[in-house]
């Protein structure tokens, strides 16, 4: 059953609830938010609605970028990382206009309900199941610099090999030797439950991510497309041992950000079935991911000095 105000009161009032944050979505994934009183959270919350500026989020909008958000009161949930107490909601963005406003095509959470229409409609299925596996490293420090004098990173973890001449208290691991390692070396237990518990993206958007998946799975079983003819596997061999005239014949993912952008842009028609992925979306994605591929390749790396520096 879905909640009504009279329900997000009611958890305002039993969970003491000061804050209320509204939490949208821009175009790669990254949350933005407006929060309010939650003294002044009624009914008319959800029918005036907030207003925002979609160019703002990445959107390329073509008509005016004015916008509301519509939250959504089954998307409430207690904030566990506030001190203030605080309810946090997700909804959805719509373009304001007349008679009715009317959802914005480009807005992720948009994209994946039109996703879920488009497999219905196609009577594959009616529900796609999703079980993202989260795989990170835990570092105690993480620090950079870009600058014209400068181009470095480093990390460190208290419990990494080479820590073993300064924190050698019976909790440094060996190297490579990590993997479902037990107590006492596993000591970051409780703030890797936590954020298994939290954690809703791994970097990516998840809408725009699982919308291309489930799109390109019914595109696949749509028009037969067969992996295996055409080279993408599975494979029952090894492919390290496979000779090298076998290899070539193996298809690969891109390797890199530009690789990556040239194949959607060579092949987005399934995106854009059905009219779930807009076309000025792909298209403002791609721009805006070329520029980034750009300010990357204007910067040295510290690994051409080690191997071009004394040429």
């Amino acid at each position: 059953m879905r909640k009504t105000v009279q329900d997000i009161l009611d958890i305002i009032r039993e969970k003491g609830i000061e804050m209320i944050d509204f939490k949208m979505v821009d175009i790669n994934g990254q949350y933005r938010h407006v929060t309010i009183p939650a003294k002044n959270f009624s009914e008319d919350t959800l029918k005036s609605r907030i207003g925002f500026d979609a160019s703002n989020y990445g959107y390329a909008v073509v008509e005016k970028s004015d916008m509301v958000f519509i939250p959504d009161p089954d998307t409430a949930v207690v904030d566990p990382f506030c001190d203030i107490p605080t309810l946090s909601m997700t909804g959805n963005a719509m373009i304001i206009d007349t008679p009715e406003n009317r959802p914005l095509p480009q807005y992720p959470r948009n994209i994946i309900k039109a996703a879920v229409e488009a497999m219905r409609a196609s009577g594959v299925a009616d529900t796609m199941y999703i079980l993202p596996e989260f795989e990170f490293y835990l570092f105690d420090q993480v620090g950079w610099e870009i600058s014209s004098r400068e181009i470095s990173a480093s990390v460190d973890a208290q419990q990494s090999y080479w820590n073993s001449a300064t924190e050698g208290l019976g909790v440094v691991v060996p190297k490579q030797k990590n993997y479902h390692i037990a107590k006492p070396f596993d000591i970051s237990f409780v703030c890797r439950s936590e954020m298994c518990r939290h954690m809703n993206d791994a970097t990516c958007n998840p809408y725009f991510c699982y919308a291309a998946i489930l799109m390109a799975g019914l595109d696949g079983i749509k028009n037969q497309i067969d992996p295996h003819e055409n080279g993408w596997g599975p494979y029952d061999v090894n492919l390290y041992h496979l000779p090298e005239e076998e290899k070539a014949k193996l298809q690969g993912l891109p390797t890199s950000l530009d690789e990556a952008l040239n194949a959607l842009e060579k092949d987005n028609d399934y995106l854009t079935a059905d009219g779930v992925f807009p076309k000025a979306l792909i298209d403002n994605f791609i721009k805006m991911k070329r520029e980034e591929c750009r300010q990357m390749a204007a910067i040295p790396h510290p690994a051409e000095f080690d191997k071009y520096y004394n040429l």
